[in-house]
C-alpha cells in the first residue's frame, strides 16, 4: 500500500474521533500536502485543513478546544491557526483553522492553489466544502484557459516562464560572468531551474505546490535523459567561468529538448551566444 494511503487512513481515523466532539462546529475537514498529491512517505506529516464558519473561526483562534482535546499528545500551537501534535509517537499531524467565508472572498498564491486542487474531503456538512472547492477551483482554472490573454507579468503563463527561462540564460547568466561575479552566475541559474520546474507544472495544466513538494512533476514527466540533464545541471562543481558554461549549456540543452525556443537578446559590450 502507498504511504499517502496508510496516511489518508490515520487522517480519516482522527477526523471520526473529533466528529463526536465537535461535529457541530466544524462544517467540514479535508487533507492537503502530500499526501494529497500521493507523494507522501514515512517522513510526511498529516496535513488537515478544518473548514469552520467565521464566527466558529474568531472563536477558536482566540482559544482553540482541539487543544485541550489533545492534551495527551502535547499538542503545540504555533500560530492561533495552526496546531501540530504527534499521535503514538509516530504520525505527526499538523491541523490549519479555516474560515469558510474567508476563503471564498481570498486571492491564494499560487502554491495555495495546488493544495486547494488536490483536496481529499473527509468530513463534510451539506458539500459545502466540496462546492467551496470546485468554484474556487474553476476561478483558477481560468487562469489556463485563455492562452492568448497571458502576458510576461503573468505567472500562471507559459509566457511568463519562457520570457523570464531566457532572459536569465542568454542575458544575466552571461553578463554575470562578463563580471566575473561567478557566485551569482550559479544563482541565476539557480532561478532558472527553479522556472523550469514551476513551467512543468503550469504545462501540465496543475499549480505548482510549495517548494517541498515540487520535483514530484520531474519524476512524472520527464524522460531519463531529460532528468538526467536537470540533475546534472543542479550541481555546482566550482565557482568558475567554465562551470557556470557547463550548467548553462546543460540547461539550454534540456529546454530544447523540451522542444521550447529560446529568446534572444542584445548587448553591445557582452557576448550573450
Amino acid at each position: 500500500m502507498k504511504y499517502s494511503e496508510i496516511l489518508k487512513k490515520e487522517a480519516f481515523n482522527f477526523v471520526q474521533k473529533i466528529k463526536k466532539s465537535f461535529g457541530k462546529e466544524i462544517i467540514g475537514i479535508s487533507i492537503s500536502g502530500s499526501i494529497s498529491y500521493g507523494s507522501a512517505d514515512e517522513f510526511s506529516d498529516i496535513d488537515l485543513d478544518v473548514w469552520l464558519s467565521e464566527e466558529v473561526y474568531e472563536k477558536w483562534i482566540n482559544k482553540c478546544p482541539l487543544v485541550d482535546y489533545l492534551r495527551e499528545y502535547n499538542p503545540n500551537q504555533e500560530t492561533p491557526t495552526n496546531i501540530s501534535f504527534i499521535v503514538k509517537g509516530s504520525y505527526k499531524f499538523d491541523v490549519a483553522l479555516l474560515s469558510v467565508e474567508r476563503i471564498k472572498k481570498e486571492e491564494c498564491k499560487i502554491e495555495q492553489k495546488a493544495n486547494r486542487q488536490n483536496s481529499v474531503i473527509l468530513l463534510d456538512t451539506d458539500n459545502i466544502i466540496k462546492n467551496l472547492l470546485n468554484e474556487k477551483l474553476k476561478e483558477d482554472k481560468k487562469d489556463f484557459e485563455d492562452k492568448e490573454s497571458y502576458s510576461v507579468t503573468d505567472k500562471n503563463s507559459e509566457s511568463y516562464y519562457h520570457f523570464y527561462i531566457s532572459a536569465y540564460l542568454n542575458y544575466h547568466v552571461p553578463v554575470a560572468l562578463t563580471r566575473k561575479r561567478f557566485e551569482q552566475a550559479h544563482l541565476n541559474l539557480n532561478w532558472v531551474i527553479n522556472l523550469l520546474i514551476e513551467l512543468l507544472w503550469i504545462k501540465n495544466g496543475l499549480f505548482f505546490p510549495y517548494m517541498k513538494s515540487r520535483w514530484a512533476i520531474v519524476e512524472e514527466v520527464l524522460n531519463e535523459n531529460q532528468k538526467n540533464l536537470l540533475k546534472d545541471a543542479q550541481v555546482i562543481k566550482e565557482y568558475d567561468e567554465e562551470d557556470v558554461k557547463r550548467r548553462r549549456k546543460l540547461l539550454r540543452e534540456l529546454y530544447s529538448d523540451l522542444g521550447y525556443q529560446e529568446i534572444r537578446f542584445y548587448h553591445d559590450k557582452v557576448d550573450l551566444t
